[in-house]
């Protein structure tokens, strides 16, 4: 990075009133109102990052069952060898494979175990890859889910299954 780019991030730093969002802090009625969110925040997120382990970990173990332990390790070559054109789904797997193994590489490491890979997939590819195998609904029960307590005016007995397997994958796309 040039001087110039690093001296404006510098200078932008050193005005408290950039740091905490000025115009964001503003919408807030008063400062407490602000700090009780931010409160809030500090709670939901240790949660938030166990249910994404959690989440991760069961994604994992499905396709262990199905796929077998080195799952990632089979799909990537069959992705690889494809002699027709990849659906998206497949063109990102393979992105987010090469990313992780450039991360390794540049840091002169071996390339990463299957554990190493599964940990640094992000969330929002787990939810695609749940949806892409088909599992969300054998991982979490729709009957249980009750979007009315989250706003909106849905009647549960109403929904079909295919609007509870999109519901599931709101839910997860949601963290």
């Amino acid at each position: 990075m040039n001087d110039d780019f690093q001296s404006k991030i510098l200078h932008f730093c050193s005005n408290p009133q950039n740091l905490i969002s000025l115009s964001r802090f503003n919408s807030y009625k008063n400062t407490q109102e602000h700090q009780s969110n931010l409160h809030l925040i500090s709670h939901i997120t240790p949660k938030l990052a166990i249910l994404e382990l959690s989440l991760r970990n069961v994604i994992d173990f499905a396709l262990k069952l199905t796929l077998g332990n080195e799952w990632l390790q089979t799909l990537k070559q069959q992705y690889m060898q494809k002699d027709k054109s990849k659906t998206p789904f497949e063109e990102r797997l393979l992105l987010e494979i090469s990313k992780i193994e450039n991360k390794y590489t540049k840091r002169s490491n071996p390339l990463p175990k299957q554990d190493q890979y599964i940990s640094n997939l992000s969330l929002g590819f787990w939810v695609k890859i749940a949806d892409e195998f088909k599992i969300c609904s054998l991982l979490f029960n729709p009957s249980l889910l009750d979007f009315r307590n989250y706003g909106g005016s849905y009647n549960n007995r109403d929904i079909s299954k295919a609007q509870k397997h999109w519901n599931i994958i709101y839910a997860m796309n949601c963290f």
